[in-house]
């Protein structure tokens, strides 16, 4: 066999090795894929983690406190949390995804929100300006090292519901400071070039990136919408009572979003092209809020370069055989 033939026989096999690698991941992905989240079913708030279709329930967090706002650490072994066990204070907490080692991370009276951004660096989260006045000061956006060095404020004026771009590069976030109207801002990681990215007379709440970080999912009145990531093109989803909290799904084609449109607090998917609603967490009562999706070990990417696509490793390879 010539040199040229052995290596293009080497390129081939691995190819197919790559090829039955990412069919057999995608075959596995609703069985791994997890979503962590909310519920009130046990009398107060506590975290609990269930399978992409809504299957094995797991509560992960005991106690008589509150605990709410779960995120996942992106390698999916933590997950960062609110809560108010150190002397009723709500503060920013990190657990590992089974519910053990409880670490607090923020020292405030009133810490909420976290985000964990995509690269596995920084948190996220609102917090109030002035704690001295916790009822009429507004909400600004901190930064912190993931394990709760170097906080800092992201910006001067008010802002909530912080949710990082899928190249960590960028904060989406909630303000209402111009007109009143909560609206939705774009900031640069280090908290220059702010801009406004919506401009009309109707609430914005809780924005979220699409993986491609080309879309922006948020909640406006009663439907959950999808926007370019500049603002344009904004359509809506869905129209049910309280559907908020929009989280997508790995692969960008579902978002899953609380809601109360069967008269309690459940949790709900939507298939983005077909439009399809799927109940995860059913109503009655206060069972499910605050969804957040992750999924260990996948293989679809984005286009921006942030993860390496399946084709794109064959690329490579194949670039370093020729």
């Amino acid at each position: 066999m010539s040199f040229k033939a052995g290596r293009l026989l080497a390129t081939a096999l691995v190819v197919s090795l790559l090829i039955q690698m990412h069919i057999a991941a995608n075959g596995h992905t609703a069985a791994r894929t997890k979503i962590v989240f909310t519920s009130m079913r046990d009398g107060n708030g506590e975290i609990y983690v269930m399978d992409r279709g809504g299957r094995n329930q797991k509560r992960v967090t005991v106690n008589r406190v509150i605990d709410r706002h779960p995120t996942w650490s992106p390698d999916g072994k933590k997950i960062a949390f609110v809560s108010n066990r150190n002397k009723g204070y709500l503060q920013i907490w990190v657990m590992d995804a089974d519910g053990w080692n409880p670490f607090r991370l923020t020292n405030g009276l009133l810490d909420i929100q976290p985000d964990w951004s995509p690269d596995g660096k920084k948190i996220a989260f609102a917090a109030v300006l002035h704690p001295k006045d916790l009822d009429n000061s507004p909400h600004v956006i901190f930064v912190m090292d993931a394990d709760g060095t170097n906080e800092r404020q992201l910006i001067g004026e008010s802002g909530s519901s912080p949710s990082w771009s899928p190249d960590s590069k960028r904060i989406a976030f909630v303000s209402g400071r111009d007109s009143n109207i909560n609206q939705i801002y774009v900031v640069d990681a280090d908290g220059g070039h702010q801009r406004r990215i919506t401009d009309d007379l109707v609430d914005k709440l809780t924005p979220s990136w699409s993986p491609d970080g080309k879309r922006i999912a948020y909640s406006s009145g009663n439907g959950i919408y999808v926007m370019d990531s500049d603002g344009k093109n904004q359509r809506k989803l869905t129209n049910g009572m309280g559907d908020e909290h929009p989280t997508w799904s790995p692969d960008g084609d579902a978002i899953a979003f609380q809601s109360f449109r069967d008269g309690g607090a459940g949790i709900y998917t939507i298939d983005i092209k077909r439009r399809i609603i799927h109940t995860l967490v059913p109503a009655p009562g206060l069972r499910g809020v605050e969804p957040d999706w992750f999924y260990p070990g996948q293989l679809a990417v984005d286009r921006t370069g942030n993860h390496i696509t399946i084709w794109g490793r064959l690329k490579e390879i194949a670039r370093g055989l020729r």
